[in-house]
């Protein structure tokens, strides 16, 4: 990161921005990673107003791999800019480009103004995880094939009664002629 000399004007043009930028949502989904992020159109939308408003001039121009992305106060000419490497598997491609230069875009005006970005992934992450639903196991499901060796394993190993019911609890809910089955193996 560089910086013109003096930066107390542009610094207190960024305390000011912090103060009135809203959080950012995320508008748009990765169906690769199957996760969700807000566009560069959405953070353009949500930041340019208030960027005005406070006298900071945005600019982003790559030079060569590199993105430099400036802010620059309008008044003083105090500037702050930063550097994001422009990654692309193939240079010669203009989609790779203009995806290399979007993401750079991004991540650069995120980290460089400090946005907040809206993490609705945080509250998924934080709820318990769901509880699976367990098949079935009788000695009539298809389920029985496999796990009928395994138990009679168990019982030849000296697995007690309980154990086994409760090692194959793990994977199954028991029916009643699968309890049956293991209580009279003793």
């Amino acid at each position: 990161m560089r910086t013109s000399e003096k930066t107390a004007n542009l610094n207190k043009a960024m305390f000011e921005f912090q103060q009135k930028v809203q959080k950012i949502k995320k508008d748009s989904k990765n169906p690769h990673f199957k996760s969700s992020y807000a566009s560069l159109a959405n953070i353009l939308d949500s930041v340019m107003p208030v960027l005005t408003e406070v006298g900071i001039v945005v600019t982003q121009a790559p030079m060569g791999d590199v993105l430099i992305t400036r802010l620059t106060h309008s008044e003083s000419g105090e500037h702050l800019e930063c550097e994001h490497d422009l990654v692309m598997k193939d240079p010669n491609n203009p989609q790779a480009i203009g995806s290399a230069m979007s993401y750079a875009r991004r991540y650069s005006l995120t980290s460089l103004l400090v946005l907040n970005i809206d993490d609705d992934d945080a509250h998924a992450a934080s709820q318990p995880a769901a509880t699976p639903v367990l098949q079935k196991l009788t000695m009539k499901s298809k389920a029985w094939k496999a796990a009928e060796p395994k138990i009679i394993e168990w019982i030849g190993m000296g697995y007690g009664v309980e154990e086994i019911k409760k090692e194959v609890a793990k994977k199954y809910t028991l029916g009643n002629d699968v309890i049956k089955f293991i209580n009279d193996q003793k």
